[in-house]
C-alpha cells in the first residue's frame, strides 16, 4: 500500500499520538488482513485491532471510525480512499501478469518456429 505521508499528518493532526497509531494499524489491518472487502461494525475488535486501552477507546472510537471511515450498508466500515487505491493496485498488478504472460507466450512461439 502507497503511504501518503503528509495526508496522514494532517490528518490526525490534533490527535494524541496513540490514536494516531491505532489509526495506522486499522489501516494496516483493513488492507492486508481483509483487502479493504470492510471492517466488522464489533467496537471491540476495531478497539484491540487499533491497541487502544478501553477508557481511551470510549473517548476516541468516534473519531477514529467516524472521521476516517464510513459505516456501508452492510454494516461494514469502509476507508474509501484505501478501497481506490486497492483498485488501482490490483489493476496495475493485473496489467503485469497480463503482460508477462504475454511475452511469455510470444518468446515461446518464437522459439518453436526455429
Amino acid at each position: 500500500m502507497r503511504f501518503y505521508f503528509r495526508d496522514f499528518f494532517e490528518a490526525i493532526d490534533g490527535l494524541p499520538d496513540s490514536i494516531g497509531l491505532g489509526y495506522l494499524r486499522l489501516i494496516g489491518h483493513y488492507w492486508g488482513n481483509n483487502h479493504t472487502k470492510g471492517l466488522e461494525n464489533n467496537p471491540e475488535v476495531i478497539r484491540k485491532i487499533c491497541r487502544i486501552e478501553r477508557d481511551e477507546w470510549q473517548e476516541w472510537q468516534d473519531t477514529i471510525l467516524g472521521r476516517f471511515f464510513e459505516l456501508d450498508e452492510d454494516g461494514m466500515w469502509q476507508q474509501k480512499r484505501a478501497q481506490l487505491l486497492w483498485a488501482e493496485t490490483n489493476a496495475n498488478y493485473q496489467s503485469a501478469v497480463n503482460r508477462g504472460k504475454a511475452g511469455a507466450a510470444a518468446k515461446w512461439q518464437n522459439r518453436n518456429r526455429q
